[in-house]
């Protein structure tokens, strides 16, 4: 078999993976129409993170998840620290989708978080002032008490909205940490887009 026959091979076998093994990223759910997961229960379908002021544990069991075996653990290293993972090819198409939705479980009281995407090349999402677009968790869920899960469900019009037009792509979100800790834990678990 010559060279370029066993690079068709190998192009078509990786082709024909899942993007990570164990779990599906695409969600079988019918009351979540199409839908991309992007983290649920150890399996994380997306290339990597460029995560700050946190240490990141992806098959995490301390945070005892309401389903599955695992969840992901955000143990701040310094202040303002955050989750910020970064989609295939650093360019996710969004299209298909109409929220980003979680589940978190913070450690203590008074928690928040925000959330934001960004950009290739870091360049921030802005409003049509020019001031980045953040959004605050907590409107988005029932308000978090310690040692309890809970649901969180962001319309991709909140954070993908760049002087008034929606964007098709997202390079990196992040779950971002607002209470000032520099030692705070949280929780994250079924980490997905969703059309409904």
């Amino acid at each position: 078999m010559n060279r370029y026959a066993v690079l068709l091979l190998m192009f078509a076998l990786a082709s024909a993976l899942p993007a990570c093994a164990g779990a599906p990223a695409r969600d079988a759910n019918p009351a979540d129409g199409a839908s991309y997961v992007v983290y649920a229960n150890g399996v994380f379908n997306w290339p990597g993170d460029y995560s700050y002021a946190a240490k990141i544990d992806y098959k995490d069991t301390s945070g005892k998840p309401a389903t599955g075996t695992y969840d992901l653990a955000v143990s701040l290293t310094g202040a303002w620290g955050a989750w910020q993972p970064f989609g295939p090819n650093w360019n996710f198409d969004i299209t298909p989708y109409k929220y980003l939705q979680f589940d978190l479980k913070p450690t203590g009281d008074g928690q928040r978080w925000d959330c934001f995407a960004l950009m290739v090349g870091d360049k921030n999402i802005v409003d049509a002032s020019g001031n980045p677009v953040s959004v605050d968790i907590n409107k988005y869920g029932p308000a978090p008490q310690a040692g309890v899960w809970a649901p969180y469900k962001i319309p991709l019009t909140a954070i993908m909205t760049h002087k008034g037009e929606l964007l098709k792509a997202m390079y990196k979100f992040d779950i971002h940490d607002q209470t000032g800790s520099p030692a705070n834990v949280f929780y994250i678990n079924n980490v997905k887009f969703t059309a409904n």
